[in-house]
């Protein structure tokens, strides 16, 4: 059996979003500590058995701008921070053409 197209589902726009639709029954978020212990403690999420906890030592940044120049542009501005490059380009991004 194939998997569901990735446009069919529900998709939330923010972390809160995420949670608010986890605890109101509507699917998993996976999420991470410490912004779930509250909801933990008090029993509004659980946390699944059979998956272990990862340390948060990298982020990843998923590139689906390639017709949009200003996202691009902030793309490229990330990347060149988490590489640590040196010199003009550790300021923040160019707003140069951005509205």
């Amino acid at each position: 059996m194939a998997p569901p197209p990735e446009s069919s589902g529900v998709v939330m726009n923010t972390y809160i979003n995420m949670l608010q639709a986890a605890i109101a029954g509507h699917g998993v978020a996976l999420a991470g500590n410490p912004l779930v212990d509250p909801y933990l403690e008090d029993g509004s999420l659980r946390r699944l058995d059979g998956f272990l906890e990862i340390e948060r030592d990298y982020f990843y940044l998923i590139d689906t701008t390639r017709d949009q120049e200003n996202a691009q542009l902030f793309c490229d501005w990330i990347r060149q921070q988490a590489l640590g490059v040196s010199g003009s380009a550790r300021t923040q991004p160019s707003n140069a053409g951005l509205t």
